[in-house]
């Protein structure tokens, strides 16, 4: 399959609703291939780290768009400043930003995305994956088992908190898999304090309970945050292994094999 090399980037606005709170609009970060038909393209639906969309989000999104998708990336720290970022030494500094994410507005931001892909041009609606990094893994799962019927695939790279309790999230996201209706990808490192073996394991169990087709990796020799270039945890191996599954991951499950086509010049 031949494929785009060049992509290009907009920020944009999509209306939301205020029923919560929340402002009349989400900040969107829109990336695309160049150099293809206007036939419909598969969705990735990328959702932030802790730290926001920053350079490495962004560079994400490049990535995935310049191997055919049309990929959504929404601010989600917008409440408190429109495309705040932070280092990757200053989690404690994203505590304000964070603060206001519940689940009803999460999800209200992103069904508000979800809506935008309707009428995104050279977008297929009918063919959304969702993916999401540390904070936004967990916003990943959290989207499957709220959007199933709008989404083909979840896939979540070091969720953090899937089993956790907190006042944002009165329900562990693990005991919402059973909304689950589609397929489900992970990747976790050995290494990342923060998400035992043991958290790992309850969502492995808990998705085959729910007999929900699913794939988990699990690098020993990772930390939190391996796929990250940016990052001291930066693991090589672990994150070019996971980008490979990742990809073949999203042509199946989005039927993406067959849909680039590039336009004659």
């Amino acid at each position: 399959m031949l494929l785009p090399t060049e992509v290009k980037t907009e920020k944009v606005f999509a209306k939301r609703d205020t029923a919560d709170g929340s402002s009349a609009e989400i900040p969107l970060f829109i990336v695309r291939p160049t150099g293809v038909s206007k036939s419909n393209l598969p969705v990735i639906l990328l959702i932030q780290e802790a730290f926001g969309v920053n350079s490495h989000i962004q560079d994400v999104c490049r990535r995935f768009a310049a191997q055919g998708y049309v990929v959504v990336s929404p601010d989600l720290y917008y409440r408190t400043g429109v495309w705040q970022t932070f280092g990757y030494t200053e989690y404690p500094a994203t505590a304000n930003a964070r603060e206001p994410l519940t689940e009803e507005r999460t999800m209200g931001d992103l069904q508000a995305v979800l809506d935008y892909i309707l009428d995104l041009e050279g977008a297929d609606e009918t063919r959304v994956g969702v993916i999401g990094y540390c904070m936004g893994g967990m916003l990943s799962y959290l989207t499957a088992s709220h959007f199933s019927n709008r989404i083909k695939t979840s896939v979540v790279y070091y969720g953090g908190g899937l089993t956790a309790q907190t006042p944002q999230f009165p329900v562990a996201p693990v005991n919402r898999t059973n909304q689950i209706k589609v397929p489900v990808l992970g990747f976790f490192g050995g290494m990342d304090r923060g998400i035992p073996k043991e958290v790992v394991e309850q969502v492995d169990q808990a998705l085959e309970a729910a007999n929900i087709e699913h794939a988990i990796y699990y690098y020993s020799e990772a930390d939190h945050g391996f796929f990250c270039n940016e990052r001291q945890s930066y693991h090589p191996l672990a994150a070019q292994d996971a980008w490979h599954r990742t990809l073949t991951w999203f042509a199946e499950k989005l039927d993406a094999s067959v849909s680039i086509r590039l336009e004659k010049q």
